[in-house]
Protein backbone atom coordinates (compact mmCIF):
# COMPACT_ATOMS: atom_id res chain seq x y z
CA UNK A 1 0.00 0.00 0.00
CA UNK A 2 2.56 2.20 0.97
CA UNK A 3 4.66 1.90 -2.93
CA UNK A 4 1.30 2.52 -4.97
CA UNK A 5 0.90 5.71 -2.20
CA UNK A 6 4.55 6.61 -3.38
CA UNK A 7 4.13 6.06 -6.73
CA UNK A 8 0.70 8.37 -7.08
CA UNK A 9 3.08 11.33 -5.78
CA UNK A 10 5.51 10.69 -8.22
CA UNK A 11 3.31 10.86 -10.98
CA UNK A 12 1.50 13.90 -9.57
CA UNK A 13 4.19 15.83 -9.56
CA UNK A 14 5.83 13.86 -12.58
CA UNK A 15 3.12 13.06 -14.88
CA UNK A 16 3.23 14.65 -18.48
CA UNK A 17 -0.65 14.88 -18.62
CA UNK A 18 -0.28 18.06 -15.28
CA UNK A 19 -0.46 20.89 -17.80
CA UNK A 20 1.22 24.29 -17.43
CA UNK A 21 -0.94 27.38 -17.18
CA UNK A 22 -0.77 28.28 -20.37
CA UNK A 23 -1.73 25.15 -22.04
CA UNK A 24 -5.14 25.34 -19.68
CA UNK A 25 -6.99 27.52 -22.16
CA UNK A 26 -10.63 26.56 -24.52
CA UNK A 27 -10.65 27.06 -27.86
CA UNK A 28 -13.67 27.96 -29.31
CA UNK A 29 -14.35 26.17 -32.80
CA UNK A 30 -14.39 27.65 -36.19
CA UNK A 31 -14.78 30.84 -35.19
CA UNK A 32 -11.57 31.21 -32.82
CA UNK A 33 -13.67 33.86 -30.49
CA UNK A 34 -13.74 33.39 -27.08
CA UNK A 35 -16.74 33.45 -25.63
CA UNK A 36 -17.13 35.60 -21.84
CA UNK A 37 -18.33 31.82 -20.31
CA UNK A 38 -15.33 30.17 -22.03
CA UNK A 39 -12.86 33.28 -20.51
CA UNK A 40 -14.46 32.85 -17.30
CA UNK A 41 -14.03 28.87 -16.97
CA UNK A 42 -10.30 29.08 -17.98
CA UNK A 43 -9.48 31.86 -16.06
CA UNK A 44 -10.82 29.59 -13.03
CA UNK A 45 -9.17 26.50 -14.02
CA UNK A 46 -5.93 28.80 -13.64
CA UNK A 47 -6.93 29.86 -10.24
CA UNK A 48 -7.45 26.69 -9.08
CA UNK A 49 -5.00 23.96 -10.22
CA UNK A 50 -1.37 24.05 -10.05
CA UNK A 51 -0.26 23.20 -13.50
CA UNK A 52 3.41 22.03 -14.22
CA UNK A 53 5.02 25.22 -15.76
CA UNK A 54 8.68 24.76 -14.89
CA UNK A 55 9.82 21.83 -18.00
CA UNK A 56 13.66 22.08 -18.14
CA UNK A 57 15.85 21.67 -21.19
CA UNK A 58 16.57 17.81 -20.31
CA UNK A 59 12.87 17.07 -19.81
CA UNK A 60 12.37 18.23 -24.19
CA UNK A 61 15.22 16.35 -24.78
CA UNK A 62 13.73 13.27 -23.21
CA UNK A 63 9.97 13.78 -24.52
CA UNK A 64 10.56 15.10 -27.67
CA UNK A 65 13.74 13.18 -28.30
CA UNK A 66 16.09 12.79 -31.57
CA UNK A 67 14.05 15.20 -33.86
CA UNK A 68 14.06 18.33 -31.36
CA UNK A 69 17.69 17.86 -30.32
CA UNK A 70 18.88 17.35 -34.24
CA UNK A 71 16.60 20.53 -34.55
CA UNK A 72 18.62 22.51 -32.03
CA UNK A 73 21.79 21.60 -33.40
CA UNK A 74 21.24 23.73 -36.30
CA UNK A 75 19.71 26.83 -34.70
CA UNK A 76 22.17 29.63 -35.66
CA UNK A 77 22.26 33.66 -34.99
CA UNK A 78 19.52 33.51 -37.77
CA UNK A 79 17.23 31.37 -36.32
CA UNK A 80 14.52 31.54 -34.09
CA UNK A 81 12.65 28.90 -31.78
CA UNK A 82 8.84 29.31 -30.96
CA UNK A 83 7.94 26.83 -27.55
CA UNK A 84 4.22 26.90 -27.68
CA UNK A 85 2.69 26.62 -24.28
CA UNK A 86 6.41 27.52 -22.64
CA UNK A 87 5.10 28.42 -18.86
CA UNK A 88 8.31 29.72 -17.35
CA UNK A 89 10.25 28.99 -20.62
CA UNK A 90 12.74 27.10 -18.68
CA UNK A 91 13.44 25.11 -21.96
CA UNK A 92 14.75 27.97 -24.08
CA UNK A 93 16.05 29.73 -21.09
CA UNK A 94 18.37 26.69 -20.43
CA UNK A 95 19.46 26.40 -23.93
CA UNK A 96 20.45 30.03 -24.59
CA UNK A 97 22.32 30.42 -21.20
CA UNK A 98 24.48 27.25 -22.41
CA UNK A 99 24.89 28.55 -25.49
CA UNK A 100 25.09 32.44 -24.91
CA UNK A 101 26.90 33.41 -28.15
CA UNK A 102 24.26 31.63 -30.47
CA UNK A 103 22.67 35.20 -31.28
CA UNK A 104 19.05 33.30 -31.98
CA UNK A 105 15.71 34.50 -31.17
CA UNK A 106 13.42 32.76 -28.35
CA UNK A 107 9.88 33.16 -28.59
CA UNK A 108 7.79 31.74 -25.73
CA UNK A 109 4.06 31.46 -26.33
CA UNK A 110 1.62 31.35 -23.40
CA UNK A 111 -1.93 32.00 -22.72
CA UNK A 112 -0.43 33.64 -19.28
CA UNK A 113 2.99 34.44 -18.49
CA UNK A 114 4.15 33.09 -15.10
CA UNK A 115 5.10 36.39 -12.66
CA UNK A 116 8.29 34.67 -11.67
CA UNK A 117 11.78 37.09 -11.03
CA UNK A 118 14.14 34.76 -12.85
CA UNK A 119 11.77 35.22 -16.00
CA UNK A 120 11.38 38.62 -16.14
CA UNK A 121 15.16 39.22 -15.24
CA UNK A 122 15.59 36.94 -18.30
CA UNK A 123 13.53 38.95 -20.83
CA UNK A 124 14.50 41.92 -19.57
CA UNK A 125 18.62 41.02 -20.27
CA UNK A 126 18.05 38.93 -23.01
CA UNK A 127 17.07 41.04 -26.57
CA UNK A 128 16.49 38.12 -28.61
CA UNK A 129 13.64 36.40 -25.90
CA UNK A 130 10.30 37.43 -26.31
CA UNK A 131 7.34 36.54 -24.31
CA UNK A 132 3.91 36.50 -26.28
CA UNK A 133 0.73 35.97 -24.12
CA UNK A 134 -2.92 37.62 -22.80
CA UNK A 135 -4.82 35.66 -25.23
CA UNK A 136 -5.49 32.03 -26.27
CA UNK A 137 -3.42 30.05 -29.18
CA UNK A 138 -5.69 30.32 -32.23
CA UNK A 139 -6.29 34.05 -31.36
CA UNK A 140 -2.50 35.42 -31.09
CA UNK A 141 -1.14 37.24 -33.73
CA UNK A 142 1.52 35.37 -34.61
CA UNK A 143 4.73 35.62 -37.36
CA UNK A 144 4.11 33.20 -40.16
CA UNK A 145 7.00 31.52 -41.83
CA UNK A 146 9.35 32.53 -39.43
CA UNK A 147 10.14 29.69 -37.21
CA UNK A 148 13.02 27.21 -37.70
CA UNK A 149 11.66 25.51 -34.57
CA UNK A 150 7.97 24.94 -33.10
CA UNK A 151 7.62 22.79 -29.86
CA UNK A 152 4.35 21.93 -28.13
CA UNK A 153 4.98 19.69 -24.92
CA UNK A 154 1.35 19.12 -24.10
CA UNK A 155 0.28 22.45 -24.93
CA UNK A 156 -2.27 23.73 -27.65
CA UNK A 157 -2.69 21.29 -29.22
CA UNK A 158 -3.69 18.72 -26.26
CA UNK A 159 -6.55 21.54 -24.88
CA UNK A 160 -7.45 22.78 -27.99
CA UNK A 161 -11.69 22.33 -29.46
CA UNK A 162 -10.10 22.95 -33.33
CA UNK A 163 -7.06 20.93 -33.51
CA UNK A 164 -7.04 21.19 -37.67
CA UNK A 165 -6.80 25.05 -37.17
CA UNK A 166 -4.43 24.60 -33.84
CA UNK A 167 -2.02 22.35 -35.96
CA UNK A 168 -2.24 24.29 -38.82
CA UNK A 169 -1.49 27.47 -37.48
CA UNK A 170 1.50 25.86 -35.68
CA UNK A 171 2.62 24.30 -38.61
CA UNK A 172 2.37 27.39 -40.86
CA UNK A 173 4.73 29.34 -37.99
CA UNK A 174 7.43 27.32 -39.50
CA UNK A 175 9.87 28.46 -42.34
CA UNK A 176 10.48 25.82 -45.65
CA UNK A 177 12.90 22.99 -44.07
CA UNK A 178 11.90 24.57 -40.23
CA UNK A 179 10.72 21.68 -37.70
CA UNK A 180 7.59 20.98 -35.59
CA UNK A 181 8.22 18.54 -32.83
CA UNK A 182 4.98 17.65 -30.27
CA UNK A 183 3.39 15.44 -27.82
CA UNK A 184 -0.31 14.66 -27.45
CA UNK A 185 -1.38 12.60 -24.72
CA UNK A 186 -3.68 9.77 -25.26
CA UNK A 187 -4.46 8.11 -22.36
CA UNK A 188 -4.72 9.74 -18.63
CA UNK A 189 -2.14 8.48 -16.53
CA UNK A 190 -2.87 10.34 -13.21
CA UNK A 191 -7.01 9.52 -13.22
CA UNK A 192 -5.91 5.67 -13.95
CA UNK A 193 -3.59 5.39 -10.78
CA UNK A 194 -5.88 7.56 -8.65
CA UNK A 195 -8.94 4.97 -9.52
CA UNK A 196 -6.57 1.92 -9.35
CA UNK A 197 -5.82 3.29 -5.82
CA UNK A 198 -9.96 3.86 -4.86
CA UNK A 199 -10.38 0.31 -6.54
CA UNK A 200 -8.11 -1.01 -4.28
CA UNK A 201 -8.93 0.39 -0.83
CA UNK A 202 -12.13 1.27 -1.41
CA UNK A 203 -13.80 -0.69 -3.73
CA UNK A 204 -15.05 -0.38 -7.49
CA UNK A 205 -12.94 -0.48 -10.19
CA UNK A 206 -10.52 1.50 -12.51
CA UNK A 207 -10.53 1.85 -16.33
CA UNK A 208 -7.84 4.33 -18.50
CA UNK A 209 -10.01 7.01 -18.98
CA UNK A 210 -9.24 7.64 -22.86
CA UNK A 211 -8.45 11.65 -23.84
CA UNK A 212 -8.33 11.62 -27.27
CA UNK A 213 -10.51 9.42 -30.08
CA UNK A 214 -11.33 9.83 -33.49
CA UNK A 215 -14.75 8.05 -35.69
CA UNK A 216 -15.33 7.90 -38.78
CA UNK A 217 -18.75 8.63 -40.71
CA UNK A 218 -19.71 4.58 -39.81
CA UNK A 219 -18.92 5.62 -35.58
CA UNK A 220 -15.71 3.51 -36.53
CA UNK A 221 -12.71 4.20 -34.01
CA UNK A 222 -9.94 5.60 -36.21
CA UNK A 223 -6.07 5.39 -34.41
CA UNK A 224 -5.23 9.22 -33.99
CA UNK A 225 -1.89 8.44 -35.11
CA UNK A 226 -3.73 8.27 -38.91
CA UNK A 227 -4.70 11.79 -38.81
CA UNK A 228 -1.43 13.20 -38.10
CA UNK A 229 0.05 11.03 -41.24
CA UNK A 230 -2.51 12.74 -43.71
CA UNK A 231 -1.02 16.27 -43.29
CA UNK A 232 0.35 17.54 -46.43
CA UNK A 233 3.68 20.04 -47.36
CA UNK A 234 5.38 18.29 -44.61
CA UNK A 235 7.96 15.52 -44.48
CA UNK A 236 6.38 13.44 -41.90
CA UNK A 237 9.58 12.79 -39.89
CA UNK A 238 8.12 10.66 -37.21
CA UNK A 239 4.40 9.96 -36.18
CA UNK A 240 3.77 7.25 -33.40
CA UNK A 241 2.55 6.05 -29.87
CA UNK A 242 5.36 5.56 -27.65
CA UNK A 243 5.26 5.21 -23.65
CA UNK A 244 5.17 8.37 -21.48
CA UNK A 245 7.97 8.98 -18.96
CA UNK A 246 7.57 6.54 -15.82
CA UNK A 247 5.15 4.17 -17.24
CA UNK A 248 3.65 2.92 -19.93
CA UNK A 249 0.93 4.71 -21.09
CA UNK A 250 0.14 6.05 -24.73
CA UNK A 251 1.93 9.49 -25.99
CA UNK A 252 1.77 9.87 -29.36
CA UNK A 253 5.49 11.82 -30.50
CA UNK A 254 5.04 13.91 -33.47
CA UNK A 255 7.66 15.29 -35.51
CA UNK A 256 6.92 17.54 -39.12
CA UNK A 257 9.83 19.14 -40.92
CA UNK A 258 8.22 21.76 -43.90
CA UNK A 259 8.60 21.22 -47.41
CA UNK A 260 6.14 23.43 -49.34
CA UNK A 261 5.12 26.66 -49.13
CA UNK A 262 0.96 25.12 -49.12
CA UNK A 263 -0.24 23.39 -45.63
CA UNK A 264 -2.98 20.64 -45.47
CA UNK A 265 -4.17 19.40 -42.36
CA UNK A 266 -7.03 17.37 -42.36
CA UNK A 267 -10.57 18.83 -40.90
CA UNK A 268 -11.33 16.97 -37.54
CA UNK A 269 -15.11 18.44 -36.21
CA UNK A 270 -15.35 18.23 -32.53
CA UNK A 271 -17.90 15.66 -31.19
CA UNK A 272 -17.48 16.12 -27.73
CA UNK A 273 -15.19 18.01 -25.28
CA UNK A 274 -15.30 17.59 -21.02
CA UNK A 275 -13.37 20.60 -19.34
CA UNK A 276 -10.87 18.97 -17.17
CA UNK A 277 -7.12 18.98 -16.82
CA UNK A 278 -6.65 17.41 -19.69
CA UNK A 279 -10.06 17.65 -21.33
CA UNK A 280 -11.30 14.14 -22.88
CA UNK A 281 -11.86 15.19 -26.48
CA UNK A 282 -14.00 13.19 -29.42
CA UNK A 283 -13.29 13.89 -32.47
CA UNK A 284 -15.31 13.04 -36.21
CA UNK A 285 -13.65 13.04 -38.95
CA UNK A 286 -15.55 12.91 -42.54
CA UNK A 287 -12.41 11.62 -44.78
Amino acid sequence: MKLLNIIIIIIFFYSPHSYSSECASLFEAKIHVISPDTQRSSERRLSLNKFVISRGLWRYNRYLGTFFKNALKKLSSNSSWFDLGAGLANAQRDFAIKNPKLNADFIAVSYQKPQNEELIKFERTNPNFRYIDGNYFENLNLPIKSADLVTDLFGPLSYTRDITHTLYKSLNLLKEGGTYTAILAIEDTTALLTAMYRRDHMGGSASVEILNTIYDRKGEKIDFTEFFKKVRGVDILLVESRSSFLIDTPVIKIAFRRNSDTLFVPNLELSSYVDSSPPTRIFSWHD
